[in-house]
């Protein structure tokens, strides 16, 4: 972890494994680096058999993890260590975030539920017509 200086160790997926090159052998270390510079210049490599042509840093890249696990259910905990936070409350940032975009689609479902009365109707009859759903 290049901001604490302590080791954070785990297994990458079989997709992750699979865009490495084959120079890396099983439990070798894929990043072991001294700072960001070098680190996202292997991120650049790893993008192009992704076929991204985006460009993606660490932070990007630890981010988005961050956030997908987070929208996955992982818990804080397992992400935090993943993520080598010290801080549990530094991971909680994006559980955060996951808890905004849940309540932004409550509100897009409410506007739906609100403008569109009859789709509504067409539901209940069919919830609570002749064909009721159990």
């Amino acid at each position: 972890m290049h901001k604490t200086k302590d080791e954070v160790i785990f297994n990458l997926t079989s997709q992750a494994c699979k865009l490495l090159p084959e120079r890396f052998a099983d439990n070798q270390k894929v990043f072991n680096v001294n700072s960001d510079q070098v680190t996202n210049r292997y991120i650049k490599e790893l993008l192009i058999p992704a076929k991204i042509e985006k460009r993606i840093s660490m932070h990007c890249a630890r981010h988005t993890f961050a956030t997908l696990a987070a929208s996955a259910g992982i818990p804080p905990a397992t992400v935090q260590k993943i993520l080598g936070h010290r801080q549990l409350s530094t991971t909680m940032i994006y559980y955060h975030i996951v808890d905004q975009v849940k309540s932004e689609a409550m509100v897009t479902f409410q506007k739906f539920i609100t403008e569109k009365p009859s789709k509504i109707l067409i539901i209940r009859e069919l919830t609570e017509g002749p064909f009721q759903l159990n």
